[in-house]
């Protein structure tokens, strides 16, 4: 895995987790 997967699974996840809220 690249570091742009993992910065881009982070901001997905962000994402998620703010729209959860």
């Amino acid at each position: 895995m690249n570091v742009k997967t993992k910065v881009k699974m982070k901001i997905d996840d962000a994402d998620a987790g703010a729209g959860a809220v």
